[in-house]
């Protein structure tokens, strides 16, 4: 793998996100997941995604205490807002109608674009592999080898203190569904069949290139 490669791994993703506590009456996370598919329906939505498969990222609990220690884990190894912002309600609830629309300036149900190393795992796996290339780039750049490795022996030693060891991310267990989606009406009946009768949940929804979904879903 080359430089031009490893930069065309970084690809831009659409997010939709939707929580127990964005919400102005307590539903179901069943419930939250029809309101979530309702959004991906609706056509009207700015920079809505123009090919549909899906990772869904989910977690639901029948209390607020059960909800933030679920996300605990998960918002260390691989920190998304939208899960820290559910975490962080969850911990205040008595604060949280006065705060829910903040964060999010009132919009609860709209668009977001970002790019794949903006998450964590893939942002450290892109990093290690461009450590990788840095020999071999620098190669290319040594017109006498023996002579340049005696003047920069020092420089060397610094240099390979700063590459290594390779960060490694830390798996953590999250509700993940890897959706297959031809259009937006088959991504709409697959988020509609997940969800069950916990009032406190919390969704994120990444549409776009299926190999770099497969592989946070690998990853998490």
């Amino acid at each position: 793998m080359d430089r031009a490669a490893l930069n065309r791994r970084i690809k831009t993703l659409h997010k939709l996100s939707h929580y127990s506590y964005q919400t102005s009456r307590t539903i179901t996370s069943a419930a939250g997941a029809a309101e979530l598919a309702e959004a991906v329906q609706d056509e009207t939505r700015i920079d809505s995604p123009s090919s549909w498969d899906a990772l869904l990222l989910f977690s639901s609990g029948q209390t607020e205490k059960s909800l933030r220690s679920q996300l605990e884990n998960f918002n260390q190894s691989c920190p998304i807002a939208d899960f820290i912002h559910t975490a962080a309600y969850a911990e205040s609830l008595t604060t949280v109608e006065q705060d829910k629309f903040t964060i999010t300036n009132g919009q609860s149900l709209e668009w977001q674009t970002l790019t794949t190393t903006s998450l964590k795992p893939l942002s450290l796996q892109w990093l290690n592999d461009s450590k990788g290339l840095i020999n071999d780039e620098g190669v290319n750049l040594i017109t006498s080898i023996d002579s340049a490795m005696t003047e920069t022996e020092n420089l060397k030693i610094e240099r390979n203190k700063r590459l290594a060891p390779k960060e490694e991310h830390k798996a953590s267990e999250l509700n993940a569904e890897l959706i297959h989606a031809s259009s937006r009406r088959s991504l709409v009946q697959a988020i509609t069949q997940l969800g069950n009768n916990d009032e406190h949940w919390a969704f994120v929804l990444l549409v776009g290139d299926l190999e770099s979904l497969t592989m946070m879903n690998n990853a998490i």
